[in-house]
């Protein structure tokens, strides 16, 4: 009940310490922090924003301004206009943990209430823990490629426009070949598509395998290698295919969002996801349509 999460890491360079994402809350951050002190004898140094979903920043301020806090500059321009909807957030929190249980109850499908259950319980520990943060904004950014050096490896940060959202940073270590890929990648979970474009997603893992990656650790899921990719590659083509087929066969919003997740994607985490993915991408081709 920490809040993490997701997962975030820190990376030794010798003279220097990096950290990738900050969790969704100082609870978690202050375990982070005191992880790089414990093992590396002394504070971080950089603090990473990998985008500006919160879970991957809201815990900023525990290592802020003792460690310089960096991000894209598109998703330090988010990160600024979404500040002030924090305490809207948190009012608006308990009806959102009311409307899910209310799916709960009307819900059929076994796999898809445990995930509505999983959420509920993670808005009430968020409802809890949101009045905690400080909302901390990245002071430095970047663009295209950023490298940290230290005596003992450098860490090399590298962004991707229009994947997971509109700007995404990961943190590649060429000495040891691992990337902290953030939310570009999701091991055996559905990754939220909402707010990203699967086009320009795709592009990024491709632009992973010419890297010469053999670890990757990823914003939600275990430690995996790029042999894992395949199952998050067929995801992020399927959807929108799917959303697709089923406008052609005339069903609406609600009938999309509630249709059952793939077998192949059922034991995966957070099933809940799926269908928040078919109504975004059904709002995104009603839109175009419009258009």
């Amino acid at each position: 009940e920490d809040g993490a999460r997701g997962n975030a890491g820190f990376v030794d360079l010798g003279d220097r310490t990096v950290g990738f994402d900050t969790f969704v809350s100082p609870r978690a951050a202050e375990d982070l922090r005191r992880a790089v002190e414990r093992f590396t004898g002394r504070p971080a140094d950089w603090a990473v924003n990998s985008h500006w979903h919160g879970d991957h920043y809201f815990g900023n301020q525990v290592f802020a301004p003792q460690a310089a806090v960096i991000a894209t500059r598109k998703t330090s321009q988010v990160i600024a206009e979404k500040v002030g909807q924090l305490a809207s957030a948190r009012q608006r929190l308990p009806e959102a943990i009311r409307e899910l249980e209310a799916k709960l109850d009307a819900g059929t499908d076994e796999a898809v209430r445990q995930g509505f259950e999983k959420e509920i319980k993670t808005l009430e520990i968020r409802h809890k823990i949101y009045a905690s943060i400080v909302p901390t904004l990245p002071g430095l950014t970047f663009e295209g490629e950023f490298a940290i050096q230290g005596t003992r490896r450098t860490a090399t940060l590298l962004s991707y426009e229009n994947g997971h959202t509109l700007s995404d940073a990961v943190m590649f270590l060429p000495e040891d070949g691992i990337l902290f890929a953030g939310d570009l990648v999701f091991i055996h979970g559905h990754p939220w598509m909402g707010d990203g474009d699967p086009d320009g997603w795709l592009a990024a893992l491709e632009a992973f395998a010419r890297l010469g990656v053999q670890t990757l650790v990823p914003g939600h899921g275990p430690v995996a290698t790029m042999d894992d990719l395949p199952p998050l590659r067929e995801y992020l083509a399927e959807i929108p295919q799917l959303v697709r087929e089923a406008i052609r066969a005339g069903k609406g919003a609600e009938e999309i969002e509630s249709l059952p997740v793939p077998e192949k994607y059922r034991d995966w985490e957070g099933p809940e996801v799926f269908g928040w993915n078919m109504g975004a991408f059904f709002r995104k081709f009603q839109d175009e349509s419009k258009g």
